[in-house]
């Protein structure tokens, strides 16, 4: 992640040091559905780092079936964390 995000569970920590309360940390799964979108046009390059040549005309062709026949998924895990600011009002 880049100088203002967070790609590890140190958010957990942060979190918990922030003064939150009702503090809930926990992972989850992202689906992106739209290779389109802002997200997928983020992670794919990470993920044509890790391929070869022979890989990344695999993922292309793959991609080009999978929007075609409208089967199109990435996921990503991700790290969340939900509180409430101390001494606001819960909606």
């Amino acid at each position: 992640m880049g100088a203002d995000g967070c790609a590890d569970v140190s958010l957990y920590r942060r979190f918990a040091q922030s003064g939150l309360g009702d503090l809930r940390l926990f992972p989850t799964v992202m689906t992106i559905t739209d290779p389109d979108s802002y997200n997928w046009r983020y992670y794919e390059p990470y993920i044509f780092s890790l391929l070869d040549e022979a890989g990344l005309a695999n993922w292309r062709q793959a991609k080009a079936q999978a929007i075609a026949d409208g089967s199109i998924l990435m996921s990503r895990w991700a790290h969340c964390a939900v509180g409430t600011k101390v001494g606001t009002k819960e909606a």
